[in-house]
């Protein structure tokens, strides 16, 4: 989860429930167990954008090599979503 204030109540939810929760915020919360907390500094939102998708780039390489799936490694596959290339005979 990312958030502050808010979010800090969702994951308070999420954890009495019985789940997990990773929270990336920039608000001092204690440590429980099933909560990991990965503290931000305070910056503009354009800047925290970078530092969270760092974030979740690295805990997708972590899970990935825990579970033995090169990253690279197409998972799924999703002929909707995929443009055909355009040759330049084609053009």
């Amino acid at each position: 989860m990312f958030g502050d204030r808010r979010e800090a109540g969702l994951a308070r939810t999420l954890l009495d429930a019985g789940n997990r929760v990773v929270f990336v915020t920039r608000q001092e919360v204690a440590d429980e167990p099933g909560l990991a907390v990965i503290r931000l500094p305070r910056m503009p939102a354009a800047q925290r954008a970078i530092l969270e998708a760092a974030v979740v780039q690295s805990l997708a390489g972590g899970v990935a090599q825990a579970r033995g799936v090169p990253i690279e490694e197409f998972v799924f596959h999703a002929d909707d979503i995929k443009v055909a290339p355009v040759r330049a005979e084609d053009a």
